[in-house]
């Protein structure tokens, strides 16, 4: 499920942008969202582990956010491609060994 949240208009940022409140709320409901997408992807233990990267790194590139798409769809591609990159590492191992 995705959740949308109000955003204010920040124009010394020229984009979207939400209060401490918002972004902390924002994030410990998506954590667990997060955490059950990727252990479909890969298992729960690294599903963990990949939702707090994911949101540690949405949270870190945040002012980077335009704004042209939904919050929440960016949050989820950060996952994803954290999810990929994994997997490949992990194939890329196995094909080394």
């Amino acid at each position: 499920m995705f959740l949308f949240f109000r955003a204010y208009d920040d124009d010394s940022t020229g984009g979207l942008a939400f209060n401490d409140d918002q972004l902390e709320s924002l994030f410990n409901e998506q954590k667990e969202n997060l955490r059950v997408y990727l252990s479909k992807i890969t298992n729960s233990k690294e599903a963990e582990s990949l939702a707090d990267h994911a949101l540690r790194s949405a949270l870190t590139k945040y002012q980077h956010f335009q704004g042209e798409s939904n919050f929440n769809l960016w949050i989820y591609s950060i996952a994803t491609n954290l999810a990929l990159d994994h997997i490949r590492k992990k194939l890329n191992i196995k094909n080394i060994n």
